[in-house]
């Protein structure tokens, strides 16, 4: 199919059609009968590196009352258990929890991995790599797949399970719907503190994602008036941080006439370089973008908030909270073309629904052209702005999203900050890491 397919149009990533798995649809690749056969030692190095060759991205809601999702199947004794005071009871491993009533939940679809039904052995395997098992609550697929965006975050039905995490492999994103029911709580920080109560090791987070809401959140925080466990744990895990990115990704970026998004300056431009967020939760992180993304570099265009005022947030709640790494934390930003606008239809999970996006992505393009051709033509000198020549030389697009160090974004040393949700940045002096989505 690529050969037929317009450089432009050709993703750079790696799929996995099902055609192309063995006889069994559901496998990972060619079929190996004799793999019981092996010596238990190499078996296990097997399962070992097939669950360390990728990353995963957790994107958790953490919500309250009438804000939180209806839950299925709640069993009628949970229902009507008592209400057990504030972190007064243990888990399985002798932990303390919060036995708060928040509902933290993410999407189930992809996101575990198959070795946890494939035999005993592997299970194993893959319960002492992901040794954090908390309980979560997880979206119904399919369903939300075709339900409108705003539908999506908030009134999705999600059902009881068990999350296996990693902390040094998982990326953590959090955000959180509201506030607890009383000035001395928060759903957030509950939470973080019950990561860490059932990570055998007492981590829970090494890689850490917020957006604005989850940081403008954690900076309002009053330190005096919350639990005291909930900040113990909460300065422990951000002392213990690895890394921490700034969610800059958004719905713009690739297509974009200035004016339309009051960047001026930005002129009329397609950035064929600017990742394509996938919906997968298993990414690569491949390090240095191999694509000539150089030119494109100068206009990086988000309409989310300035992920600087997410950094000068961030060294605010450090300094207040008086929180000192025990190591320097990376500090990152993400920067990718989200789809999953106007429903959750348009996201891209494989090779035919990363075409399809491609495809519709430029009728769209040049059909806005057309209809404001005089506009276009006075601000590029023609329409389309971009002729056969220049698309055959265009950058192959990437399927998952890019990563700035924070010193890209410029210096903050008067910690003033235009409160403006649309930016286009010159990134030219920094080159950025890719990381690739797994696809279908």
């Amino acid at each position: 199919m690529a050969a037929t397919i317009p450089q432009h149009l050709q993703i750079i990533n790696t799929s996995y059609p099902a055609q192309d798995r063995g006889h069994d649809a559901d496998s990972d690749g060619p079929l190996f009968s004799r793999f019981s056969q092996l010596p238990p030692e190499l078996r296990l190095r097997i399962w070992h590196s097939s669950l360390e060759d990728h990353r995963r991205w957790l994107k958790i809601d953490i919500a309250t009352g009438p804000l939180a999702p209806p839950v299925l199947y709640t069993p009628p004794a949970a229902a009507a258990a008592p209400e057990i005071p504030a972190y007064s009871t243990r888990n399985q491993l002798g932990n303390v929890i919060s036995g708060r009533s928040y509902i933290a939940s993410t999407r189930g679809l992809q996101l575990h991995s198959k070795l946890l039904r494939t035999s005993r052995e592997a299970r194993g395997a893959a319960l002492r790599f992901y040794r954090v098992h908390i309980p979560l609550h997880f979206w119904a697929d399919p369903v939300d797949r075709y339900l409108p965006l705003t539908t999506l975050d908030r009134h999705v039905p999600v059902l009881r399970g068990t999350l296996y995490s990693n902390p040094e492999h998982d990326v953590v994103q959090l955000s959180s719907t509201a506030r607890g029911d009383a000035d001395d709580q928060h759903p957030l920080l509950d939470f973080i503190h019950d990561l860490k109560a059932y990570d055998p090791r007492g981590i829970g987070i090494c890689n850490l994602a917020l957006g604005s809401c989850g940081m403008r959140d954690l900076h309002s925080l009053a330190k005096q008036r919350l639990d005291a466990p909930a900040v113990d744990a909460f300065v422990d895990c951000v002392s213990r941080l690895q890394g921490i990115i700034w969610m800059a990704e958004s719905f713009s970026g690739r297509a974009f006439v200035g004016w339309r998004l009051s960047l001026p300056r930005a002129g009329v431009h397609f950035n064929h370089s600017m990742p394509i967020r996938g919906a997968s939760p298993r990414f690569d992180l491949v390090g240095r973008d191999p694509r000539p993304v150089g030119p494109e570099l100068k206009h990086v265009v988000t309409t989310s908030t300035n992920p600087r005022q997410m950094h000068i947030w961030w060294h605010e709640l450090l300094e207040r909270w008086e929180i000192r790494p025990v190591r320097p934390i990376k500090e990152r930003v993400l920067f990718a073309h989200r789809t999953d606008w106007p429903s959750a239809k348009g996201e891209v999970w494989d090779a035919q629904s990363a075409h399809d996006f491609l495809k519709e992505e430029e009728n769209s393009w040049i059909k806005s052209q057309l209809s404001q051709h005089g506009f276009i033509r006075q601000l590029a000198g023609r329409v389309p702005i971009e002729g056969p020549n220049e698309l055959a030389n265009a950058t192959r697009p990437a399927v998952g999203f890019w990563l700035f160090p924070v010193e890209a974004l410029g210096d903050d040393g008067e910690r003033v900050v235009d409160g403006t949700p649309r930016r286009m940045f010159d990134l030219t002096g920094h080159w950025p890491e890719l990381a690739l989505s797994r696809l279908w």
